[in-house]
C-alpha cells in the first residue's frame, strides 16, 4: 500500500471510531433514567401506618334525626405515610367498610377525599386523616382501603388513579368493640 491509499483509509477509520465512540457516549446519556419508566422508583407510596378512633356522639339535623343513620358513630383517626421515594401533593381517596356484609365482600360503602389542600407529604411523611362514620352495631371489624388505583370498592364508582409503587400495601384492618 503505498502512503496515497493509506492515508484516506486511515482517515476514514479514526471518523468510523470517533462517531461509535461519540454515538455511544451519547446513547448512555440519553439512557440514564431521561424519559424512561420509573420501574417502580421516583414515585410516592402510601401505607395505613396506624389507625386509632374512639365512640362519638351521634350527630343530630334541626328535625332531630341522626345525620350519619343507625350504628355506632366512631371517630377514626387514620396516620397515613409516604414510604415511597418522592413527594406526594395529590388529592386522594380513603374508602372504609361499615358493617360485616361489607367487610366479607369487600365492599367499601364509606368514601372521603383526602387532602384536600393539596399538602406536600414527603418520603417518610404522614398526614392525619379524620374519618366520621357509622357503623353497624354488630360490626367487630372495619376494613380501610386507600383508593390511589383509581377504584373504591364500590360498583361502578372510577375516581382518579395515583401513581403509586405499590397498590397492594393499600389496605388496613381494624377490630373494633
Amino acid at each position: 500500500m503505498n502512503q496515497k491509499e493509506f492515508t484516506p483509509l486511515f482517515l476514514t477509520i479514526i471518523i468510523v471510531i470517533v462517531l461509535l465512540v461519540g454515538g455511544g457516549f451519547y446513547i448512555y446519556k440519553n439512557s440514564s433514567k431521561v424519559g424512561q419508566p420509573s420501574q417502580g422508583k421516583n414515585l410516592p407510596d402510601l401505607i395505613i401506618d396506624s389507625i386509632s378512633y374512639k365512640v362519638a356522639p351521634p350527630s343530630h339535623d334541626s328535625f332531630d334525626m341522626p345525620v350519619l343513620g343507625p350504628g355506632k358513630t366512631l371517630e377514626f383517626t387514620v396516620k397515613i405515610k409516604n414510604i415511597g421515594d418522592v413527594p406526594l401533593t395529590n388529592q386522594f381517596y380513603i374508602s372504609n367498610s361499615r358493617s360485616n356484609s361489607d367487610f366479607t365482600s369487600d365492599y367499601y360503602s364509606h368514601t372521603q377525599i383526602v387532602n384536600d389542600n393539596k399538602q406536600k407529604v414527603g418520603p417518610g411523611g404522614t398526614i392525619d386523616v379524620k374519618i366520621l362514620d357509622s357503623v353497624n352495631e354488630d360490626t367487630n371489624k372495619v376494613r380501610f382501603l386507600i383508593a390511589t388505583d383509581g377504584k373504591t370498592g364500590q360498583k361502578d364508582v372510577p375516581l382518579p388513579k395515583i401513581e403509586e409503587q405499590n397498590y397492594q400495601n393499600n389496605t388496613y384492618e381494624l377490630l373494633v368493640k
